[in-house]
């Protein structure tokens, strides 16, 4: 009976020992069968050139929260916005502080923009050469056709006011300078692509459409309207941007044929049709190219605007 169990058992038992063997016979081994994991990565690790990028890109957007809607922020909102800690947004505010670009409220103990910003504005102002032979021209347009003209440089996916004369009429289209509008709704963003081939717009029109203020555009609908733009040589948007809002865009050229700006006028819809909009195009047609005569021999456009 014993000897019949012993046999029945014995496959069992050499089974048992062969598995036993394989395993660890102590902690040192055991841990060395684990499978290793990768290390966690360290800060040590991070190059010092990744370090001062970070800081760089979060200094960048600190500034880009203060706005004109907004222009004193308190530090929780700041960083909230950004999803940093409030001791990070602290030194770095605290550092802005003593370069005079950001200055603090001793009553409220909020945030605002500080002087040296100024600086750099101008400094930036200062290179839009053009600028000087647009003054007198948007002036006397305004005057004659009795509404709002603007002066819109390209910078990616949004076009930038850079100058502008507001109608002197009671309801009117407000610009201020800065401000920013999606290229792919407005007349002055149509009339910028317009002067590009496929290649050189297509990019620009990918980034605006990333901008929520208003809808996507389809690469094949923009080229069917930049089309119609290149013929007539101007551009009229209904209501695409802003509501209430028409206005019609023609692009200016330097002395190279490259885009320097684009002037536009806009007006209430209450007050004008869209019909009365495109019958401007002749005044603005021949700003347009009084402006691009003063620039002739100036190179003001493709180096200085960024198509990235």
């Amino acid at each position: 009976m014993l000897s019949t169990s012993f046999i029945i058992l014995q496959p069992i038992v050499a089974l048992a020992s062969r598995a036993t063997c394989q395993l660890p016979c102590n902690h040192t081994e055991r841990y060395k069968a684990w499978p290793k994991r990768r290390p966690a990565p360290s800060l040590k690790r991070i190059s010092p050139y990744a370090r001062q990028m970070k800081t760089v890109r979060t200094t960048i957007s600190v500034l880009r929260q203060f706005s004109k809607n907004e222009p004193e922020l308190g530090v929780s909102e700041i960083a909230r916005r950004l999803g940093l800690d409030k001791a990070t947004v602290h030194r770095v505010l605290k550092t802005l502080i003593a370069e005079r670009f950001v200055e603090q409220d001793p009553d409220t103990k909020r945030y605002r923009l500080g002087f040296a910003v100024l600086d750099i504005a101008a400094a930036r102002m200062a290179s839009f050469h053009f600028l000087a032979n647009t003054a007198a021209e948007i002036q006397r347009l305004s005057a004659s056709l009795g509404e709002s003209v603007a002066i819109h440089a390209l910078d990616a996916g949004e076009m930038v006011c850079l100058n502008f004369v507001e109608a002197s009429q009671p309801v009117r289209v407000s610009f201020f300078i800065g401000e920013r509008f999606p290229i792919h709704v407005t007349s002055s963003g149509m009339a910028a692509l317009s002067t590009m081939d496929r290649a050189q717009w297509e990019p620009l029109l990918a980034i605006a459409n990333r901008d929520k203020r208003a809808p996507p555009v389809s690469p094949v609908d923009m080229e069917a309207r930049l089309e119609k733009v290149r013929r007539d040589g101007f551009a009229v948007v209904d209501q695409t941007f802003e509501a209430g809002v028409r206005a019609i865009a023609s692009p200016i050229r330097d002395g190279n044929g490259n885009l320097a700006c684009t002037i536009s006028v806009a007006a209430p819809a209450q007050r004008r049709s869209v019909d009365d909009i495109a019958s401007l195009a002749p005044a603005v047609l021949e700003t347009a190219r009084r402006i691009g005569e003063s620039l002739a021999g100036r190179v003001t456009g493709d180096k200085f605007f960024s198509l990235k």
